[in-house]
């Protein structure tokens, strides 16, 4: 029984590891590109916005890039800095935006955060569900 136990765990999490690997990773290129795509749509940006927008987004997305590649060996100094890179590019895009469209731009952020916040209380529900239905019944 104890083994039959151990090999579904194991089953899964080979399960589970493998479907977080379905979607490719997008290069830096690629997200910069939706992302004043849909910006380009949601904020009505004119020709001259949107070659500035798209800037910016391309330098943020590559810098964000470098950090999650210096989080993943574990350098722990670059606690902090996404937020900075953040507000960084947030002051760029306050530069390049009208007052209408900077704060649409705000709510969309916003509204973006509340949606990975409740994404990431689900995984945490379902993994806690998971652990809780895989042991043993006493």
């Amino acid at each position: 029984m104890k083994k039959m136990i151990v090999s579904l765990s194991m089953a899964l999490l080979v399960a589970g590891a493998m479907m977080a690997q379905d979607r490719p990773a997008r290069t830096p290129e690629e997200r910069a590109k939706a992302q004043t795509a849909r910006m380009t749509q949601q904020l009505g940006l004119d020709a001259d916005q949107q070659a500035k927008v798209a800037s910016i987004n391309m330098e943020y997305a590559q810098k964000q890039q470098d950090l999650q590649a210096t989080r993943k060996e574990g350098d722990e100094k670059v606690k902090g800095e996404g937020m900075k890179l953040h507000e960084a590019r947030m002051a760029a895009m306050k530069a390049v935006l009208t007052p209408e469209q900077y704060t649409k731009l705000e709510a969309m952020e916003e509204k973006m955060k509340e949606r990975v916040q409740d994404k990431r209380k689900e995984q945490k529900e379902q993994k806690v569900q998971k652990v809780q239905g895989a042991q043993p019944v006493k």
